[in-house]
């Protein structure tokens, strides 16, 4: 089993209420990040709730593709988003993907918004094919384009 970890962080001009409100809300996902081409699934048009599953379709353009299916494990309003890729879904390279979101204020009065993607393959898996989706770049495009939107840039 080989763990594979990214991590990124930006400050967005905006209340950790509306960065919350968005990246909250998966709906919001698809076509900001590089890699989501779709988000399906009830209840993700709002911010979703604890226990909220949907699905992603991912396709990153260099052959990683996959639908993730996902549930929302903890959800602290204006503070913190976790979901995960869970084992009852466990299918393709993957045992386990969990991805958090942290907001916090700063003293300026922006957001601090970081964004971590921590994953788990099945032993044995070959993690050669994968590892153009842990560049960090791929990641830091989406929160970049998560502060676009919040902003209204």
């Amino acid at each position: 089993m080989s763990l594979l970890k990214v991590e990124s962080h930006i400050k967005i001009d905006r209340s950790p209420s509306a960065v919350f409100d968005f990246i909250s809300s998966p709906a919001n996902w698809a076509g900001l990040h590089p890699g989501s081409k779709q988000i399906i699934g009830e209840g993700v048009q709002t911010s979703a709730k604890t226990g909220t599953r949907f699905i992603e379709i991912i396709d990153d353009g260099n052959g990683v593709k996959f639908n993730a299916h996902w549930v929302v494990t903890r959800s602290i309003k204006d503070e913190f988003f976790q979901f995960q890729f869970p084992s009852d879904y466990s299918h393709s390279l993957f045992h386990e993907i969990v991805i958090t979101y942290d907001v916090s204020q700063n003293d300026d009065g922006s957001t601090a918004f970081t964004r971590r993607m921590v994953s788990w393959t099945k032993p044995g898996v070959d993690i050669t094919p994968l590892c153009s989706f842990y560049i960090n770049d791929l990641h830091n495009e989406y929160v970049a384009a998560v502060k676009a939107r919040v902003e209204g840039n």
